[in-house]
């Protein structure tokens, strides 16, 4: 089964937690783990993150439908997944499909299945659903027409068949998900206002990768150590200062799945021990994210500072708290890294060394 989505604060990690995130970041890996599910971790220490893992937890046991908004890229399918694990339908299927990749033509049986007659009944995928959950990806390329038929099936749990005349009933919950603004499709009348507000019961919105500050290099190492394998007689521990800048500086149009790729790209493409902005496919005219107002006003020492903080939270994400291998991944002595805990304010007071 595909791995499931955990958002783990990386800036809090086991000898120093606090705060609220980490209570909601382990009640959650210990519920997916209970549900036998394996767990795929994406590491996160931004507000909009955090706002995203508390609205999960909470929407996941209700059974009502979910709004899923965010670019492409960001993750919406694993969170959908990570929603059904956690909902009291997790024995259930878990089935996808993508408005917007599927020939309109199509969408209709696919979505609702077909009457054959003698042939017998085709289910749709809200029948293979049953029990389960609807994963229904790019609610906005969904035929007007079709639309209707989404929302009788949201008020009433039954559904007609093409070519059929009984209605079917049929026990899914129903997830949605969106890369377009549904409040400019509401306005041009491409989507139905009472489909969105039967939809929209709960919605999560996923920021983008160039919205999340010190997660881009968090989300570097650890793709770094995920991949591993893929540079298999290769010891890559990290990145530049120049790769750095241009990722922390990089517009990111394909969030977190483009970072990735980069990540792995990199790890094939070079036999140096760090990863030069060459190797991650960076030829120097990719689009630059704009700086919030504040940033740009970053003084040279603070900028450093930034950067070595997101450094020092990425190896210590990655080593899972073990401060011995943290301090090799950055090169430096243990000493030297409890200093540098200390200087950023991510060491806890009092907590012993290991």
């Amino acid at each position: 089964m595909e791995k499931l989505l955990v958002i783990e604060n990386a800036e809090n990690m086991p000898d120093r937690l606090t705060g609220g995130l980490e209570e909601e970041r382990r009640s959650l890996q210990e519920a997916l783990e209970r549900r036998g599910e394996g767990v795929e971790r994406i590491v996160g220490q931004c507000a909009g993150m955090h706002q995203v893992l508390a609205d999960l937890q909470r929407a996941a046991p209700s059974d009502v439908p979910v709004l899923i908004t965010g670019e492409s890229g960001t993750g919406r399918e694993l969170v959908a997944r990570t929603i059904g694990s956690l909902s009291t339908r997790a024995a259930g299927p878990f089935v996808t499909i993508n408005c917007g990749a599927t020939p309109e033509q199509l969408l209709e049986s696919e979505l609702f299945g077909v009457e054959r007659g003698a042939g017998g009944p085709v289910p749709g995928k809200i029948e293979c659903a049953q029990g389960g959950t609807l994963f229904l990806d790019e609610l906005g390329r969904l035929p007007h027409q079709l639309q209707v038929r989404l929302l009788r099936f949201l008020q009433e749990g039954r559904l007609q068949r093409a070519g059929g005349k009984e209605e079917v009933e049929a026990d899914t919950r129903v997830i949605c998900a969106t890369t377009t603004d549904l409040v400019h499709a509401l306005g041009e009348g491409q989507l139905r206002d009472d489909l969105y507000y039967a939809i929209a019961v709960i919605t999560l919105e996923l920021p983008p990768l160039r919205a999340r500050g010190e997660d881009i290099m968090l989300l570097a190492h650890y793709f770094l150590k995920r991949h591993a394998p893929a540079g298999i007689g290769k010891v890559v521990k990290g990145f530049t200062p120049a790769a750095i800048s241009v990722m922390e500086s990089h517009a990111w149009p394909g969030n977190v799945r483009e970072l990735e790729n980069r990540v792995q790209r990199g790890m094939v493409m070079t036999d140096a021990p760090l990863l030069k902005p060459e190797a991650l496919g960076f030829s120097g005219t990719e689009p630059v994210r704009e700086l919030h107002p504040s940033a740009q006003k970053l003084s040279l020492k603070e900028a450093r500072d930034r950067v070595e903080r997101g450094m020092i939270c990425a190896a210590v994400d990655s080593s899972r708290g073990n401060m011995a291998k943290a301090s090799e991944l950055l090169g430096v002595s243990r000493p030297t890294l409890y200093d540098l805990l200390k200087k950023h304010g991510l060491f806890k007071q009092g907590a012993a060394r290991q």
